[in-house]
């Protein structure tokens, strides 16, 4: 039979993930129809990957439209979460027509509530995760194990070879282009939309993070003797993030335009809270701080369980937290535990790939 694989995507992250997928399934002429909610349209735009727009107010018949013309022999999701979700009426009107189902959770955090439902869960027949660590904290989540297959983010794989090479030359070009003097200390702040998420239930939200991290960054500014930049750069759900006002010796501009992770990697110092961006740029060997001030609950960032990362939970050492990772080197040789996380990244798409291969025979076979 002849592989055909439909798609349903959803946030931006999952969108990130997914998208080398749906290119080597396109080069091989596997590539069924793609459905995408708004958040993913500009990854796939760039990608060239084809797709129908989903709304929330489209709903049945968005979903309806993967399973028009040839009946797919797969269906690939991302795995996003919060309301009007795309996936999960997706899962379940591929499991009506007998077709199997293969979901990407991108991140580490929220794998129960990725496949919650008004009526319960709604599971696909596999459950794509970026490691082992990912793995037992699903199953401690409550979902199946034996759904639960071990894949690593293809976007992470991607992410290595594409800024490998994003030397001190590149940083200052990226530096020029985007009116950042050469010689300034330079720090980013990756914002989150946490208030809309998760309304105070952490203990912090971004509002009142950024603020304390500007206030952080006076102080560093006096121990260092010079001014210092604060980039705020947004989420990609955030629609509108609000800046503090400056200081004597914190200027504060936006970190605009698609490349977040060049923003990253231009910068002295990235903080934030746990956006995947903070991951992604201390895999990539930059500084990087977590500020999750009286936070309540788990730490879901992995880059900090992992060593890649310095978390502070307490407001009165966000300062000396941030000069101490500005004295280390960075964008050096990459440490042992981003080795690790690397070996797991490493053929990422092929392992998704394999997935997605066995199970449409699986099922094959037992048709």
């Amino acid at each position: 039979m002849h592989l055909s694989v439909a798609s349903a995507v959803g946030d931006h992250g999952g969108a990130e993930a997914i998208t080398p997928a749906l290119v080597a399934l396109a080069q091989r002429g596997a590539l069924g129809a793609v459905v995408a909610a708004p958040s993913a349209w500009s990854i796939l735009e760039r990608s060239g990957i084809a797709f129908s727009p989903y709304s929330a107010a489209d709903g049945p018949a968005a979903v309806a439209s993967i399973f028009e013309g040839e009946q797919p022999t797969l269906v690939l999701t991302t795995t996003s979460w919060g309301d009007d979700r795309l996936e999960p009426g997706v899962i379940a009107a591929a499991r009506d027509r007998a077709i199997p189902t293969v979901a990407l959770v991108d991140f580490w955090s929220n794998y129960r509530r990725r496949f919650e439902t008004p009526a319960g869960l709604s599971l696909p027949t596999w459950i794509a995760v970026p490691d082992e660590s990912a793995r037992a904290g699903a199953i401690a989540d409550g979902l199946p194990e034996g759904r639960l297959v071990v894949t690593g983010n293809p976007h992470y794989e991607t992410l290595i070879q594409r800024y490998q090479r994003f030397d001190r030359d590149e940083r200052l070009a990226f530096r020029e282009r985007v009116g950042v003097p050469r010689q300034a200390t330079l720090a980013l702040f990756a914002s989150q939309p946490i208030r809309a998420l998760y309304g105070r239930s952490l203990g912090y939200d971004e509002a009142e993070v950024l603020v304390l991290v500007r206030d952080a960054m006076e102080q560093v500014a006096e121990w260092l003797g010079h001014p210092v930049i604060l980039a705020v750069r947004a989420h990609p759900r955030e629609t509108q993030t609000s800046f503090p006002s400056p200081t004597s010796k914190v200027a504060l501009r936006s970190a605009v335009g698609d490349d977040g992770l060049a923003w990253a990697l231009a910068s002295d110092l990235v903080i934030g809270m746990s956006s995947a961006l903070l991951l992604q740029a201390a895999l990539l060997g930059s500084r990087v701080v977590s500020v999750q001030p009286n936070l309540d609950g788990p730490d879901a960032l992995p880059s900090n369980k992992l060593g890649l990362s310095d978390p502070v939970y307490q407001p009165d050492q966000v300062a000396s937290v941030l000069y101490r990772a500005l004295a280390r080197p960075a964008h050096s040789q990459v440490g042992r535990s981003a080795q690790r996380l690397r070996t797991v990244v490493n053929g990422a798409t092929l392992r998704l790939l394999d997935l997605v291969v066995a199970a449409s025979n699986q099922t094959t076979a037992a048709a």
